[in-house]
């Protein structure tokens, strides 16, 4: 039997997902039939392609579905007989069982188990066992050779529903011909980190808080001077876990504008100035400025400050030394643009659809939450971004809306 490792990534067959790792369990929430026969059917397809074993539990196989388990080689079992309801099923009699079927499809040669778990409805009647069953399945999958979807019907569950199923699963997306793409988008990639992030992140920081305060403490007192350096890097690995909680709050924090008064474009490339200059005389690179003067934008100042930081950050590092970093200005009234212009070594074009996902990161020590948190940001204040790239460099261009002046003026403010 060959354990592959459990990193590897897996083509989930779902077109806005693309690949994903063993052990992902995922929770769609569908609005037609039809986008559950959708679902189901191209993600059985790509198990079937990449030799996985294909296992389907249901409680009901819709007219629209009879032919994929014949066409995939769908082994199919019915949600009673799976769970032995007669039986009165146990925590530890399902895991046992599930690690059974794992080992059995790993021994067969399998490269691994693909599982859909549908259900045509949800509550209230077993509402319990569901959300236990769910959980234990998550617990399971953890670094197993397994990918579970669990399909379920949008109209069967509320705002409380949604979100006690979104905790035990990887990840949550909906599905359906109501919600339109750009707002299909938006859903799938946020709607788990809003629900949960913001209250986990804050308790994560207290603690980060804390432990930079002694650390800084130790730092000053002169008995600690032999283990300055050591002190110096766990501050600055503190510091590092501290940026990565506050790049997760600006992903789940709502996009309610909160600031109404001007901020300009200009002041804020010039309070960071100096560091990208610090930046790029380390790395032995070079970053000019060519500002013209623009109106001000409604964005507040530290958001805008974040967003200049993520991309000039992600320009540094997609240049060898010499590269050249630009930051440009320009007044295109009513809009004022920022472009962010590196002579680095390109995006692969199949890439730049993906950038605004959050984790999908190409750097070997990336979080995957820049560029996103940039995104989020730019729509937030009504603003846009594209990005053009060839192997000679890589141009973002962010887009924000002018403020008009209460003289109705067009020019700088």
């Amino acid at each position: 039997m060959q354990y592959r490792t459990c990193t590897e990534r897996r083509d989930s067959g779902i077109e806005f997902l693309d690949q994903i790792p063993w052990g992902t369990h995922m929770c769609g929430f569908y609005e037609r039939e039809q986008d559950h026969a959708d679902l189901v059917t191209s993600f059985f397809e790509a198990g079937a392609a990449a030799d996985e074993y294909c296992l389907w539990i249901t409680d009901s196989l819709k007219p629209a579905l009879q032919g994929v388990a014949a066409k995939y080689n769908v082994e199919v079992f019915s949600y009673r007989e799976w769970y032995c309801f007669d039986e009165s099923p146990r925590p530890e009699s399902i895991l046992k069982k599930w690690r059974r079927k794992i080992s059995e499809v790993l021994e067969q040669g399998y490269a691994g188990l693909r599982l859909v778990h549908s259900r045509s409805s949800l509550f209230p009647a077993d509402r319990a066992f569901n959300l236990m069953r769910e959980a234990l399945l998550d617990k399971l999958l953890n670094g197993t050779q397994a990918l579970a979807l669990c399909p379920y019907p949008l109209h069967e569950c509320g705002l409380t529903d949604i979100l006690d199923l979104s905790t035990s699963h990887s990840f949550t997306f909906f599905r359906g011909a109501a919600v339109n793409g750009d707002a299909l988008k938006n859903i799938n990639r946020c709607n788990l980190l809003r629900s949960a992030t913001a209250e986990v992140v804050h308790e994560i920081r207290n603690p980060i808080t804390a432990i930079r305060a002694l650390m800084e403490l130790f730092h000053s007192k002169p008995e600690f001077g032999a283990y300055s350096d050591l002190i110096g890097k766990v501050i600055a690995e503190v510091d590092r876990a501290d940026q990565l909680a506050c790049q997760f709050l600006s992903l789940a924090k709502t996009q309610t504008p909160n600031y109404e008064q001007g901020c300009n474009m200009i002041t804020v490339i010039e309070a960071v100035q100096p560091l990208l200059e610090a930046i790029a005389l380390k790395k032995k690179q070079v970053v000019q400025f060519c500002l013209d003067e623009v109106p001000d934008i409604s964005c507040h100042p530290g958001e805008l400050r974040q967003v200049i930081l993520n991309l000039a950050h992600n320009a540094f590092d997609a240049m060898s030394q010499g590269g050249v970093l630009t930051l440009i200005t320009e007044n295109r009234y009513p809009d004022v643009i920022l472009r962010v212009k590196d002579t680095g070594c390109g995006i692969p074009q199949e890439y730049i659809d993906k950038l605004s996902l959050p984790f999908f990161t190409t750097k070997n020590q990336g979080t995957g939450l820049g560029l996103p948190v940039t995104f989020r940001i730019t729509e937030k204040y009504n603003g846009t971004v594209s990005i053009e790239s060839s192997t000679q460099g890589t141009t973002v261009t962010i887009s924000f809306p002018a403020v008009i002046s209460q003289n109705g003026s067009k020019g700088p403010q």
